[in-house]
């Protein structure tokens, strides 16, 4: 990527040849946004990922993770995730909240999907 700004884009861009090039550059900054814009998406998963395993008992930073799986309409991950915390948090080690937590919400999510899956009818 070429860092001119408007003087290395005009340059680039004087003759046919150089209209490829700019075009080239142009995909190669959108291809390098595009690549930004999905690591900002990640970035609290990313962020809750390090959290977890610097301490893998914090309550707290399991339920924080369902929730953002939740935020994005991923019911299967929170499921996974939630899960997957009921099996690693000791509860004599539980640090930011109590295991029972963990267990309280995934009965919930469990109980939402069976409710969506009985086309909303509560059990």
């Amino acid at each position: 990527l070429r860092t001119g700004g408007a003087e290395g884009l005009a340059s680039v861009s004087g003759g046919g040849a150089g209209v490829s090039q700019a075009q080239a550059l142009r995909s190669e900054v959108q291809l390098r946004l595009e690549r930004l814009e999905a690591l900002v998406a990640r970035r609290p998963l990313l962020l809750s990922a390090v959290l977890l395993r610097q301490n893998p008992h914090n309550v707290r930073e399991w339920l924080r993770r369902a929730d953002e799986y939740s935020s994005r309409g991923q019911a299967a991950d929170v499921a996974r995730t939630l899960g997957e915390a009921v099996r690693t948090v000791d509860p004599f080690q539980a640090a930011g909240g109590r295991a029972r937590d963990l267990w309280v919400r995934l009965a919930k999510e469990y109980e939402k999907s069976a409710v969506a899956a009985c086309g909303g009818l509560p059990l």
